[in-house]
């Protein structure tokens, strides 16, 4: 999917553009169950506090995922130039609930602010479960039936309600 968030024919890895471009391949993902929801002002602390307990230093930068259902999310994509300041055409949505993918990745303190948002730890985007749509997260939280994965063991059938990180 091009990463302006319209379905169609990506281009190829040569061709690609981005201002920034943060990348991860990872082969294995080790599954943390999530047992309570989770409200959007506590997902960092959240993610965070899962990596240490699972042996990864959240004062590093690390790739998470999360499949199943997000709750209370806010996310746009940036459609393409338009006359005026800024020159970006937003498309923005919001909601209560949306089932899909995140990939996001979590950084040390060095990178926030620089792969983040001032004052975040976290960049993250959704991910439709077909594929066919994607969009940067500002807001969202996590319902109990989500499972954060990071990379440990590979999670090739993802079950639906999982969040991933690698390790």
């Amino acid at each position: 999917m091009p990463s302006d968030g319209v379905a169609g024919e990506h281009p190829k890895a040569v061709a690609e553009k981005a201002m920034l471009l943060a990348t991860a391949r990872i082969r294995d993902w080790q599954e943390v169950a999530v047992e309570r929801d989770v409200r959007p002002e506590e997902i960092e602390s959240f993610i965070a506090a899962q990596a240490k307990g699972h042996g990864i230093d959240p004062e590093q930068s690390f790739p998470f995922r999360v499949r199943g259902t997000l709750a209370n999310y806010g996310m746009h994509v940036i459609a393409g130039p338009a006359p005026g300041r800024p020159p970006l055409v937003y498309l923005n949505r919001s909601g209560d609930v949306l089932a899909g993918l995140v990939v996001g990745i979590y950084v040390g303190p060095e990178l926030s602010g620089i792969t983040t948002h001032p004052g975040e730890r976290t960049h993250a985007h959704w991910v439709n479960d077909d594929r066919s749509e994607t969009a940067h997260l500002e807001r969202w939280g996590n319902s109990r039936r989500c499972r954060p994965a990071a990379a440990e063991r590979a999670i090739d059938r993802e079950p639906r309600g999982s969040v991933s990180r690698p390790q």
